[in-house]
């Protein structure tokens, strides 16, 4: 997958979404204290490409829990650019379960992309759960931008 979100980005913006079952409780899905040091970048502007994520906001997830696939997950978003909008949105709606099992409820259904198209989703809502599903339909609402989609 790491490979197929490489290739895709230079083609456009990355969207993920859908039931993954990963796990993530509340990790972090970015390198903390990652800021290039101000000196080095000013001397060599053309070899970093990179933005910090200083200006994130901290994920709220109600599922405390994380497993194998969880941290896969992780790895992926910090590796990639990738950032998990669930439990981050601004309207407050995202940071609800997704999955209702037989012993308990989980959040395995996200909703991906990169830092730069957070500003373009008016709203991110996840639904109350219906007797159709197990899982909770995630709705979101995307400003309307020229877009060309590939897969």
């Amino acid at each position: 997958m790491e490979d197929n979100i490489i290739s895709y980005s230079s083609k456009g913006k990355i969207c993920l979404v859908g039931d993954l079952n990963c796990r993530t409780s509340n990790v972090s899905d970015f390198i903390e204290d990652d800021t290039v040091h101000i000196t080095l970048q000013n001397q060599l502007p053309n070899l970093f490409n990179y933005s910090n994520d200083y200006s994130l906001s901290t994920r709220i997830n109600p599922d405390t829990i994380s497993n194998d696939y969880g941290s896969k997950l992780i790895k992926l978003c910090k590796s990639t650019g990738l950032r998990i909008l669930n439990g981050r949105h601004k309207d407050g709606l995202s940071n609800d379960y997704t999955y209702c099992g037989p012993k308990s409820f989980s959040v395995i259904d996200y909703f991906l992309t990169t830092v730069d198209l957070f500003s373009t989703i008016d709203k991110f809502i996840i639904s109350s759960f219906t007797q159709f599903s197990d899982h909770a339909s995630l709705h979101l609402e995307i400003k309307n931008q020229e877009c060309e989609f590939y897969g």
